[in-house]
């Protein structure tokens, strides 16, 4: 069954859209239209004219296979790519798939109900710059599976999802409903949407439709037009939708959910700007305008909730309310809705708590300039687009010659990268491609105008052996791994030169030093990368050892 949401005041078009990226493809990204693994060339259409999802699933089967080693980024040029088949990936973490936003279209022209793309049990994954055009035909995107697992740490960057309108025929048994994107079975929590537009939507984002605990989702700086619910939570918690724009949604704005938090965002033309959020719901400092639901543009299901400095304007003829609560108290402070003078009445048909009443408030009076919300149809989308650096120096590539298999010492090499970019300050990339460098000496950087990547989480670390240890690191919550060291037995801490980095508490220090050998201290231990005693003998001195930073999902 299709259900098409095109209002009236949107059939022309979509209003805004991303924009379009350019980017420096890095030496260790697979270029979907023109790659290799195991001896065979894939090339995938970005003219539209064939299908792509082979070789695009190629490269996904090969990431997949391989996620531990070094290609864990896969690049989408500019193009239309025509899908046949849904595209799937299972069980790896740290995975990156990067397009040029506006440019890089992947369109569908497989069966009606199918999910474009299936990524299951997978953590720490990173979506940017893909446009996803179901043509009335595909019932999702994304189908995020988790499949008895857990999901966490989805990243969707600066992605646009248009035309998803098919019940979904993808699973047995179930008609998991239409949605850009669309989290279902088994969890998926602790992401994030950020610079995403959703167009002509049954949804624009689903999450919690047949399991209860995917919690902790942001969603910012979104863009909802003409989709029959922006996000719909139905009974999840714990959710942040800030700085998003609703233009002319046919069911609600936001539907479902408890704990939700809505900031800062605007609503036009829309039939209701809140549909059921539960339990400690909070509304703030929004602005709506022109709902087309008499009975209300809030309803609320179940509370307590709150609603402050929100204004209501323009409301359709015949309103009886602006906000209905369903037997629970609600919180209203400093909200703005002129239209409805005389104080409460008509606002609300329960017991409510109010601070202070709906009233004359000029919207902005509270905040002066700062972060005034200009008017119900302020967007926040950023459209302009994004060009990379075309300056980059990769460690890895003449004239640099770091070695990301932790053979030879990288320092040097490094440190000359860096220094070519500080003097260059021009905007350059010192790019370290995935990969373990070692390091002998303490790396450092001065100057401005430049700045150093690597290839993402989970995928770089960086060792080195002074006698007074101070690491370098290249990602975030490191786990410190040691070889050929020794603790002295006398001692029930670690020795006295092994100094946890800045900003790392000493306690942390020992757990990440020591790890799984805790329980030997205060007991001479000495291992091996793999944890495997070592047969020589033990110092009872300070050893020189060889630390190295690595994360884990």
């Amino acid at each position: 069954m299709v259900f098409l949401y095109l209002s009236l005041a949107s059939l022309s078009a979509l209003a805004i859209d991303i924009g379009p990226m350019t980017w420096t493809p890095r030496s260790d990204w697979i270029n979907v239209t023109n790659f290799t693994v195991s001896g065979t060339t894939y090339h995938a259409d970005n003219t539209g004219a064939n299908d792509a999802a082979p070789a695009i699933q190629a490269a996904l089967s090969y990431v997949q296979t391989n996620h531990y080693g070094r290609i864990l980024t896969i690049y989408f040029p500019p193009g239309t790519y025509k899908l046949m088949e849904t595209l799937t990936i299972q069980g790896v973490a740290g995975v990156t798939l990067v397009g040029c936003g506006s440019d890089t279209i992947l369109e569908w022209s497989g069966n009606s109900g199918a999910a474009m793309f299936w990524p299951s049990k997978t953590d720490y994954m990173h979506y940017i710059g893909l446009t996803w055009n179901g043509e009335n035909l595909a019932s999702c995107a994304y189908e995020h599976y988790a499949n008895g697992g857990y999901e966490t740490q989805i990243r969707h960057e600066y992605e646009s999802f248009k035309n998803f309108t098919v019940t979904g025929t993808y699973m047995a048994g179930f008609s998991p409903p239409a949605a850009g994107i669309f989290c279902g079975w088994g969890l998926t929590a602790d992401s994030m949407m950020y610079n995403c537009c959703f167009y002509n939507c049954t949804n624009g984002y689903i999450n919690g439709y047949d399991f209860f605990n995917n919690l902790e989702w942001v969603i910012d700086s979104c863009e909802f037009e003409s989709c029959g619910a922006g996000v719909n939570f139905y009974s999840v918690s714990d959710w942040v939708v800030s700085n998003c724009h609703f233009l002319s949604s046919t069911t609600a704005d936001i539907v479902g959910g408890g704990d939700v938090r809505a900031r800062h965002c605007t609503s036009y033309g829309s039939a209701m700007f809140a549909q059921d959020p539960f339990g400690n719901s909070l509304l703030q400092d929004c602005s709506v305008a022109a709902w087309t639901n008499t009975n209300g543009a809030v309803y609320f299901a179940g509370g307590p909730d709150a609603m402050f400095d929100c204004t209501f304007t323009n409301p359709p003829s015949g309103a009886l309310r602006v906000m209905l609560v369903n037997g629970q108290a609600v919180t209203l402070s400093n909200n703005y809705a002129p239209n409805f003078p005389g104080g409460f009445s008509g606002l609300t048909n329960t017991t409510y708590s109010m601070e202070v009443p709906f009233q004359n408030i000029q919207p902005g009076l509270r905040y002066g300039t700062a972060g005034l919300l200009l008017s119900a149809t302020q967007t926040f989308l950023h459209t302009g687009g994004f060009t990379d650096s075309t300056n980059i120096l990769d460690v890895t590539q003449s004239p640099y010659t770091g070695d990301p298999l932790d053979v030879h010492d990288s320092t040097a090499t490094i440190q000359a990268a860096i220094n070519a970019a500080q003097a260059a300050h021009n905007g350059t990339i010192v790019y370290i491609p995935a990969g373990i460098y070692k390091i002998s000496s303490t790396l450092t950087a001065g100057g401005s105008n430049y700045t150093i990547h690597g290839s993402g989480l989970t995928r770089n670390s960086a060792g080195m052996a002074p006698a007074a240890v101070q690491c370098w690191r290249s990602q975030p919550r490191p786990i410190w791994r040691c070889s050929s060291y020794a603790l002295p037995s006398s001692t029930a801490g670690p020795p006295a030169l092994w100094k946890p980095p800045p900003g790392l508490a000493a306690s942390s220090w020992t757990m990440f030093i020591t790890g799984a050998l805790a329980s030997a201290i205060p007991a001479p231990v000495a291992t091996t990368r793999t944890g495997r005693a070592l047969s020589s003998p033990i110092c009872q001195r300070v050893q020189p050892c060889t630390c190295r930073t690595s994360t884990r999902p």
